[in-house]
């Protein structure tokens, strides 16, 4: 027996959609897509998530360095372009947690409380690991 992976996306997709009622940009960190529970934790959220919601796709690899260092990266790319994320979403709790400090240490002195409110969400779907 194991986890539902499609499932655990649609799940993600809902509490996107709870966030977001009208919509909004959200920066997903994905884990690696030659991972088959990334590629379906990603087809299962993209089935909910309706189009009025943006999904800014990085690329993670599990953990928390791997997401803050994607992040950081985004950040300082769409920093000029004055992109904003509504919602941090991550395929699990250790890469919300380092997109949510990345933005957090690159944010503008103007952007420091929008990017204080951003709310991140991640999953895990291994006993003992979850946040």
């Amino acid at each position: 027996m194991s986890v539902d992976q499609l499932e655990v996306g649609r799940i993600q997709g809902k509490q996107i959609n709870a966030f977001l009622p009208r919509g909004g940009s959200v920066l997903f960190i994905q884990g690696p897509s030659v991972s088959s529970v990334s590629r379906q934790r990603l087809e299962g959220l993209q089935e909910t998530v309706p189009s009025s919601v943006q999904l800014v796709n990085l690329k993670g690899k599990w953990t928390e360095e791997s997401a803050y260092q994607s992040t950081s990266s985004w950040s300082k790319l769409m920093r000029a372009q004055k992109n904003r994320a509504d919602l941090i979403c991550a395929q699990n709790d250790a890469m919300a947690i380092g997109a949510k400090k990345a933005m957090k240490e690159l944010a503008t002195e103007t952007d420091h409380n929008h990017v204080a409110g951003i709310p991140a969400i991640g999953c895990d779907g291994v006993p003992g690991t979850g946040q």
